[in-house]
């Protein structure tokens, strides 16, 4: 990526995306994942244009997990697509339900990627009353494990 003097590949893809979103962004345009916008047509380009089929599996099984493990959520302006988004469970959008759940959720701290030098704990019990009321109790706890310096680049 000849604008932002890099070249990416798989060996150092999350170390040199991470410096360019948390570092060396321009601070005066303030879109610091324009890189990831960027990009983002490029690997469609070369990944659509490929005829190597165990790639295009391998992508496709990456792309598949994704979705699964909630790493990829997804959101449309096209209310039909919308749909199909939702009823599949890709959006991330907080469901209605009858019941009671309970949804973590991690941000990064002004963009650093914090969630990856924090060490986090949930424990949950559950306990019936004799009156049959149930009480649920959730511990959620939050290790640094390493400090984060957002002028090396990263986490040290």
């Amino acid at each position: 990526m000849a604008e932002y003097e890099v070249t990416l590949d798989a060996d150092n893809f999350i170390e040199k995306t991470q410096y360019e979103v948390e570092v060396d962004y321009d601070k005066k345009e303030n879109k610091p994942k324009k890189i990831l916008s960027d990009l983002a047509p490029l690997v469609l380009d070369k990944l659509f244009s490929s005829r190597d089929l165990p790639t295009l599996q391998k992508t496709l099984s990456a792309f598949s997990e994704g979705l699964a493990e909630k790493h990829i959520l997804m959101y449309s302006t096209n209310k039909d697509l919308q749909k199909i988004i939702s009823s599949q469970r890709w959006s991330g959008e907080i469901l209605n339900t009858s019941r009671d759940y309970l949804s973590v959720i991690n941000t990064n701290i002004n963009g650093y990627k914090t969630d990856g030098v924090i060490d986090e704990k949930i424990e949950h019990t559950t306990s019936i009353e004799n009156d049959g009321s149930v009480i649920d109790t959730v511990i959620i706890t939050g290790i640094i494990m390493e400090a984060i310096n957002p002028t090396s680049g990263g986490t040290r």
